[in-house]
């Protein structure tokens, strides 16, 4: 195969791969929610917790936009932002979900070990439906009830 074979082979294989994402980012501009709902009852594990960011000082690492969460905390310690959140939804069936629980049960810290590998490996997709920062409260409550609330203007504090 020639260098312009090659090369357009290269350049083509490209345009389709910006075509997908564009599509894929589109896609979850128009229902991330839906799909947030899709994937934490795909995975059994009954919330999310999620901050994209670009930090905003330099303190000598490069600036770079990054998708932060670990599930493996527990709902506790995100209890407090989920009542403010969803003052009327009742979140007691979350209550077993203790830091000791999720690190102790290998088959739930899988779970949210697989929630977050998921939302991990479409940074940068979210990054470009977002188009920046952001904030994720996602959660079943004691009803079943899916809530989810999308803050885009999400300020990391630093």
């Amino acid at each position: 195969m020639d260098i312009q074979a090659t090369l357009a082979d290269f350049y083509s294989r490209i345009e389709q791969y910006t075509t997908l994402k564009a599509s894929i980012v589109e896609d979850l501009k128009q229902d991330l929610p839906g799909f947030i709902e899709k994937v934490l009852k795909a995975t059994d594990f009954p919330f999310l917790e999620m901050r994209g960011y670009t930090p905003g000082f330099n303190d000598g690492d490069p600036c770079e936009f990054g998708v932060h969460m670990d599930m493996t905390y527990g709902f506790g310690e995100y209890q407090d932002r989920f009542e403010n959140a969803f003052e009327n939804a009742d979140f007691s069936n979350l209550d077993y979900l203790t830091w000791e629980h999720v690190r102790q049960n290998g088959q739930v810290r899988a779970r949210a070990n697989q929630v977050q590998k998921i939302f991990n490996d479409l940074e940068e997709i979210l990054e470009d439906a977002l188009e920046g920062n952001f904030s994720i409260l996602a959660a079943f409550d004691a009803t079943g009830a899916f809530y989810c609330e999308i803050d885009t203007e999400y300020e990391c504090g630093y």
